[in-house]
């Protein structure tokens, strides 16, 4: 089914466009909550418990032999194989989770690489050993130099606006995080969490954003009470899709 190309500064109504979706009210959905995801503003190098975790986290290193570092670009998509590796495996039982095949996950990783290497701090690896247990991606939170962009037109001035505001960017978000099942509990995720703290600290920035996590994932969100400042929660709901026997 073809529709009529819409306009690029207003949809069309239902009166004007040639597009039967368009037309077709919505019907109504009998919908019910099945849970949260939370959103936690965490200071860098903050006092409180975030400093207090320094000898937890020293302990954590000595009783697992965990190695945390940056991930290197130089040798990307081996280094993106490892990350592979931990991805599906420790996202498995997630509500809502469809693993990703080698080559999805690929294609994310080089769609991401422009934004990851602004930040390459923020992209670690943990391994055990030699092998890689557990790893995290924070980006820098561009959400700051887009503010900058008015009415979120890029031409003529907007991009350089954005170009301007990606400088002043102080603030990032934990994109994601994940450990293997059979090192959790183990307090890598919450070591980490830290290590990302302590370098966006040395780097100049001022905060981070830990989101999302489901609000029954405990474990995840014992690592991440780390003086974090509750910031969102985000209700996802679920229903069943209505019958329509005049759909296309």
């Amino acid at each position: 089914m073809r529709c009529a190309r819409r306009s690029a500064t207003r949809a069309p109504s239902a009166e004007t466009s040639t597009c039967p979706l368009w037309k077709r009210p919505a019907s109504p959905v009998s919908t019910r909550r099945r849970f949260g995801v939370g959103s936690r503003w965490v200071d860098c190098g903050g006092t409180g418990e975030v400093a207090s975790c320094e000898c937890v986290a020293e302990i954590v290193r000595k009783s697992t032999n965990v190695v945390l570092r940056r991930v290197d670009f130089g040798d990307y998509t081996r280094e993106i194989q490892r990350a592979m590796s931990v991805y599906n495996a420790s996202w498995s039982r997630n509500w809502g989770f469809v693993p990703l095949t080698d080559a999805e996950f690929l294609q994310a990783a080089q769609q991401l690489r422009p934004l990851l290497e602004r930040f390459p701090d923020g992209v670690l690896l943990a391994e055990i050993n030699g092998r890689t247990v557990g790893f995290c991606v924070a980006v820098l939170d561009a959400n700051q130099a887009l503010a900058r962009v008015r009415g979120g037109r890029l031409w003529p001035f907007g991009v350089w606006h954005l170009y301007r505001g990606l400088k002043r960017v102080d603030q990032a978000r934990v994109m994601a995080l994940g450990v293997r099942p059979e090192y959790r509990h183990s307090g890598i995720d919450a070591l980490m969490y830290l290590e990302l703290l302590s370098r966006g600290q040395r780097l100049g920035y001022r905060r981070a954003e830990l989101s999302w996590t489901l609000e029954d994932n405990r474990a995840m969100n014992r690592a991440i009470r780390l003086g974090g400042r509750h910031h969102k929660t985000y209700r996802l709901y679920d229903g069943p899709l209505p019958r329509d026997s005049a759909a296309p």
